[in-house]
């Protein structure tokens, strides 16, 4: 399955290793992933929602990392992923929201 992933990023100083560490999580358990990470982080931010929201337009899955909801580019990430109907995953089940 190929998931693309999402979670806090502004004011959190941990989400490039938080994002590494869902990557390895979901490539042991046998899946392609999409790290946003992956994205030249210099692009302008308009450019790296554009390209995050194309990572999930062509995975089967979004996994949401704990703390997603408190991120407006991780709270768009899954409204599309949502409209989309593709499978959604949570880190921490406590968060999920539709």
């Amino acid at each position: 399955m190929i998931v693309s992933i999402t979670g806090m990023v502004a004011g959190n100083p941990d989400h490039v290793n938080q994002f590494k560490r869902a990557e390895d999580k979901l490539y042991s358990e046998g899946h392609i992933v999409l790290n946003p990470m992956n994205i030249n982080q210099q692009l302008p931010y308009e450019k790296i929602i554009s390209i995050a929201h194309q990572m999930v337009y062509e995975s089967d899955a979004l996994y949401c990392m704990k703390g997603w909801q408190n991120s407006e580019g991780s709270k768009l990430i899954h409204k599309y992923a949502v409209m989309l109907k593709k499978t959604i995953w949570f880190e921490d089940e406590s968060e999920q929201s539709e």
